[in-house]
C-alpha cells in the first residue's frame, strides 16, 4: 500500500477525471465588430463543460490561434451530455 499522500493524489486524480469543468468566455459585445459577430462567437453559449483533459486542448489551441472558444462550445453542444471530450 502506498503512502497516504499518494493515495490522496490518486483519489483526487480519479475524481478530477470523472467530473467535467466549466469553461466560460470573458468575451463582451464591446469587443466584437458588431452584433452579428458577437452572435456568431456566442452561438452555442458563453460557456461549456469539458473533461479535465480537454482543458489543455482549449488553452493550447486558443493560445496559438488555432481554434476559438466558439468551436469548442459547438463540439460540446453536439455531445449528448453537452461536454467537450478532448481529441
Amino acid at each position: 500500500m502506498g503512502r497516504a499522500d499518494e493515495r490522496v493524489v490518486a483519489a483526487v486524480r480519479k475524481v478530477a477525471e470523472s467530473h467535467p469543468l466549466l469553461a466560460v468566455t470573458a468575451l463582451t459585445r464591446e469587443e466584437c465588430v458588431d452584433e452579428e459577430d458577437y452572435e456568431q462567437l456566442t452561438e452555442f453559449s458563453r460557456g461549456f463543460r469539458t473533461v479535465p483533459a480537454g482543458l489543455h486542448d482549449v488553452h493550447a489551441n486558443q493560445s496559438i490561434g488555432n481554434l476559438g472558444f466558439e468551436e469548442y462550445a459547438a463540439w460540446a453542444h453536439g455531445d449528448p451530455e453537452g461536454i467537450y471530450r478532448s481529441f
